[in-house]
């Protein structure tokens, strides 16, 4: 098991105080992505399942609704009791564990699936987790992963890297699909399918700052950065002046791989 020593306060700092609305605000993506894991993960009765960094459980459960034996892990205690919550809700069993995604407590070879949804991005190592992910998963076995992306642009990067960094100092780094490929393949994982799903959903930054629990400074700076952003960045990220609000979209990847 890997025994990184990598700093989670900041995380869990964050979601523990995102827990209660953090599906409310996110409904729109989680219902698409979502789609898109049960798809292609094609989970079947009796399969096991890891659900890393499983929030609210979102995931965890729909595995679990398809009579999959799940394990859903998180850094944020408020999070694990919001899973166990809905699970209780739902009529359905789940097995919570508090951990990071470089450092699951579990034995070697146990799952069928390894999933993960719209956490990655604030790993302090993404390749750490893979390497665990690995581990963790018997041979044959699926690693289905989305998350938020970044284009294949210099600019356009650093730019939402940054913007999200001053909004969520939880955030660490948006990755490309480019380099998604290249964690993944060095890792061992055979890539099945990688795409780009377009920005086409629209997020709203009053919503998105108050999910962050931004204060002045850091809402200042937002809206500073969107006001300022160039004309490549507002096509990009379709970025609208909405009054004194904004709306604007990210691009997401998905990623399927095997471990052979």
């Amino acid at each position: 098991m890997a025994n990184s020593n990598i700093p989670q306060r900041s995380a869990q700092e964050q979601f523990n105080r995102q827990a209660e609305h953090y599906d409310a605000i996110w409904a729109s993506w989680s219902d698409e992505l979502l789609e898109w894991m049960l798809k292609y993960s094609d989970p079947k009765p009796g399969d096991t399942v890891l659900d890393v960094a499983a929030g609210s459980g979102f995931v965890s459960l729909a595995f679990a609704s398809k009579g999959c034996r799940v394990v859903g892990t998180d850094v944020s205690s408020a999070m694990l009791h919001q899973a166990k919550e809905a699970a209780k809700d739902k009529g359905l069993e789940i097995q919570l564990l508090e951990a990071p995604a470089e450092e699951i407590p579990v034995p070697n070879h146990t799952f069928d699936i390894v999933s993960c949804r719209l956490a990655p991005h604030h790993f302090q190592s993404v390749p750490n987790f893979l390497n665990e992910a690995f581990r963790v998963l018997k041979n044959g076995g699926k690693l289905i992963i989305a998350d938020t992306s970044v284009p294949e642009d210099e600019e356009l990067d650093e730019w939402q890297n940054r913007i999200e960094k001053v909004r969520d100092p939880s955030h660490v780094r948006n990755y490309s699909a480019s380099e998604w490929k290249s964690m993944t393949e060095e890792t061992g994982f055979t890539i099945r399918t990688l795409d780009t799903m377009d920005a086409s959903i629209s997020i709203d930054m009053q919503s998105r700052l108050t999910k962050a629990g931004c204060n002045d400074h850091q809402a200042d700076e937002v809206i500073k950065m969107l006001t300022q952003a160039s004309d490549n960045i507002r096509k990009q990220y379709r970025i609208v002046a909405h009054g004194s609000n904004f709306t604007f979209a990210w691009q997401r990847v998905t990623l399927l791989a095997t471990k052979q």
